[in-house]
């Protein structure tokens, strides 16, 4: 079974025991709650589903094709709704049930649905973990970060689900109160930080360790000034990278800071410009930011932001870039790396199944193809060998991005550094992160913690 790795300091404890396998039953034709009856909230369902403000689970799509089309539609609402009403007389019953993991269902909140790029990487693994393991799952959308997660939470249980996700950072602030409340589901949130410090035994954080794959897509940018140079298009004192970023947070220091350090691996004089946009998706905020970047000398652009701004920006200043975090590949780009979350859904799926134990804090990891890293027509000749080398070294153990040999602060080398790891609410230093000469970022938790900044990188603005 692949696994992800779990890398959390010791703190372990028995899974809440799934049934691995489940007989078929027969369902009344339209009973999409299983309730013995067709009635309103069957019809609110289906109605739900069809204008995608919820998403049913494979068996009840089965349950709810009322018209037997095999898609769900306003024709299948319409008999359900006339049924309840008494005009109209559903008949007929429908066989469901499944042998493997059918003991599981799982439920996604998601922030916003799927014309987000950050949202349909959740929704697109999820479905596919789903469907390669025979589980069952529900998706609820537009769930925001506030009590609204413990109610969708409330409203999935209800539902069936065992397994709640909260693919949002905030909703980690309000799932463990679901957790307590449920203590025979789990709950897991994505790049959440608090599963260490509440201890609940079926509350769990989990993310992946973007950093490596932010590397790598520094040493394809580097490759590309060496490429620059040579060209003649720039001198080896103009390679400055441009580096659009949503908040000061350790996840975007963190991803900059490997993308940068990936590119001194193979363009040592390199350096980098950093702008914040203080919002995770405002294409206008992107654009003026990247446009900022290219005035202040940048040469090649990228970004932790969820829009195609600074894309966009690059394509028409016919300028290289790297695609970044949740959005999608793009051909002229130089490289770009998007997380696949069917991993992590399938590492839950067969955790629970097998009765494994799950850590607090689960990461996923370049060598559990956690992440999906791609070059795009803009890279320079040669890069898919060194690239494919450095990922190697990784994977293998014999090269960490912030190993500190690689960067100084103030001028300076970091033999130790205390960073805030356990999230108790004090926002004080705890943690001793500097191990064998690298900076442990994902050792201790899944969610980063890396807030240094090193020297080549100068920052524009801040925000948080």
């Amino acid at each position: 079974m692949k696994k992800l790795l779990a890398l959390f300091i010791c703190f372990l404890f028995l899974s809440v025991p799934f049934t691995a396998f489940v007989s078929a039953e027969t369902v009344l034709l339209g009973d999409v709650n299983k309730n013995g009856k067709i009635d309103a909230a069957d019809y609110a369902m289906v109605k739900r589903h069809y204008l995608r403000t919820y998403e049913m689970s494979e068996e009840q799509k089965t349950i709810a094709d009322c018209n037997g089309n095999k898609s769900i539609d306003a024709a299948d609402y319409a008999m359900i709704k006339r049924h309840y009403l008494k005009t109209y007389v559903l008949k007929g019953t429908v066989e469901v049930g499944q042998s493997g993991n059918a003991g599981i269902k799982i439920g996604l909140l998601c922030l916003h649905d799927e014309n987000s790029a950050f949202d349909n990487a959740f929704i697109t693994g999820l479905e596919n973990a789903c469907k390669a393991n025979g589980v069952e799952y529900v998706i609820r959308r537009y769930v925001a970060e506030n009590d609204m997660s413990i109610q969708a939470a409330d409203e999935l249980l209800r539902d069936g689900c065992n397994v709640v996700f909260g693919n949002s950072f905030g909703h980690d602030y309000y799932l463990p109160q679901a957790a307590k409340e449920h203590p025979d589901a789990h709950f897991f949130t994505a790049a959440g930080v608090t599963a260490g410090y509440n201890k609940l035994p079926n509350y769990h954080n989990i993310f992946y360790s973007a950093y490596e794959g932010r590397f790598l897509n520094g040493v394809a940018a580097g490759l590309k000034l060496n490429e620059m140079i040579n060209a003649g298009k720039i001198t080896a004192d103009e390679t400055v990278v441009g580096f659009v970023g949503s908040f000061a947070y350790a996840e975007v220091k963190s991803s900059y800071t490997a993308f940068y350090l990936g590119a001194k691996a193979v363009c040592p004089n390199v350096t980098m410009k950093v702008k914040f946009v203080g919002s995770w998706f405002d294409l206008d905020r992107e654009s003026s930011a990247a446009k900022d970047l290219i005035n202040e000398g940048c040469v090649i652009l990228s970004q932790y932001s969820e829009s195609s701004a600074v894309a966009d920006v690059c394509e028409k200043a016919k300028l290289p870039y790297v695609v970044f975090g949740y959005n999608e590949e793009r051909p002229g780009c130089v490289a770009s790396l998007v997380p696949d979350w069917s991993v992590g859904f399938s590492y839950i799926i067969n955790a629970l199944t097998e009765g494994e134990e799950i850590p607090y804090d689960v990461t996923g990891t370049l060598r559990d193809g956690a992440m999906k890293y791609a070059l795009g027509g803009g890279a320079a000749e040669g890069t898919e060998k060194t690239v494919a080398e450095y990922a190697e070294r990784l994977k293998k153990g014999e090269l960490f991005v912030f190993d500190t040999d690689t960067f100084t602060v103030e001028g300076k080398k970091l033999n130790t550094y205390m960073a805030d790891v356990i999230e108790d609410g004090n926002l004080e230093a705890d943690t001793q992160v500097i191990k064998d000469g690298h900076f442990a970022e994902s050792e201790f938790r899944s969610a980063p913690y890396f807030d240094l900044r090193i020297d080549g990188i100068t920052l524009l603005n801040e925000y948080y």
